[in-house]
């Protein structure tokens, strides 16, 4: 039985389930699926012909004791943890990793912060996530739902929208429509320096979205040098952080420490 609490909406729908699994079969050899529940993607990976290594994070223990029993499965490494507290490191050393999942709605932007968090081990993935959140960490500047999160997956990783999953495939069905998307690590000379820090600065750049960069930036940083930055850019003075590009607020931060 899915609990609600959790967020949790099975898939259901095996044409699906093959389609999304499909897009990460015969790249990368080692594929980390967060939250398998009853594991109809764990299952087609497991049973597709080709040398790969399948780990799937459960931390529903019901459902992780469900997967063990399941016979098609028994190639996959099944752990019973918490993906917010994993780190890959743990199950790929030098090696980085394919991540797939069907995100539970209520931890979708925590399991986002993971994924930059976690970004230098993963190659690429596909998610699935509700249809509204998809837009919001893919808006650009100048949208009102662009935000810090947004910025700092688009400077991580190149998306690629897939397709829309309406409520039917599921059980239960949700109340709103879902997309699938994939995701790749950019290039090495694009991937900023200091992620933590830059993530952090980009935080207080949106802290308060009514307010201009420099209010926002001015509690922690010289204002001097974010006006400065805006002048060389020939941007206005009063900006806020929704209205300046990706780019432009990855510059920012290296000319602030």
């Amino acid at each position: 039985m899915a609990r609600q609490k959790m967020g949790q909406n099975f898939l259901q729908d095996r044409r699906i389930a093959t389609r999304i699994a499909n897009t990460v079969l015969g790249g990368n050899e080692i594929i980390l699926e967060i939250g398998p529940g009853k594991g109809i993607m764990t299952g087609i990976l497991a049973e597709t012909p080709g040398e790969r290594r399948v780990i799937a994070i459960e931390k529903d223990e019901e459902l992780y004791n469900n997967l063990l029993t399941t016979e098609p499965l028994s190639g996959v490494e099944i752990l019973n943890r918490d993906i917010l507290k994993f780190k890959i490191e743990e199950i790929s050393g030098k090696e980085k990793v394919t991540i797939l999942g069907n995100i539970p709605y209520n931890i979708s932007k925590e399991i986002l912060d993971w994924i930059i968090k976690e970004n230098g081990f993963i190659v690429n993935g596909t998610l699935m996530v509700q249809r509204e959140f998809f837009l919001k960490i893919t808006s650009l500047h100048g949208s009102k739902i662009y935000n810090a999160q947004s910025v700092m997956f688009g400077l991580l990783f190149d998306n690629n929208k897939l397709f829309d999953v309406k409520p039917g495939a599921f059980s239960p069905p949700p109340k709103v429509n879902s997309t699938v998307f994939s995701f790749s690590r950019r290039g090495s000379m694009q991937i900023p320096d200091d992620v933590p820090g830059l993530y952090n600065m980009l935080k207080t750049a949106f802290v308060h979205r009514r307010k201009t960069l420099t209010n926002n930036l001015g509690r922690i940083y010289k204002k001097d040098r974010i006006i400065d930055f805006l002048h060389d850019k020939n941007l206005p003075k009063n900006i806020r952080a929704e209205d300046m590009t990706r780019e432009d607020l990855k510059e920012l931060y290296p000319s602030l420490k």
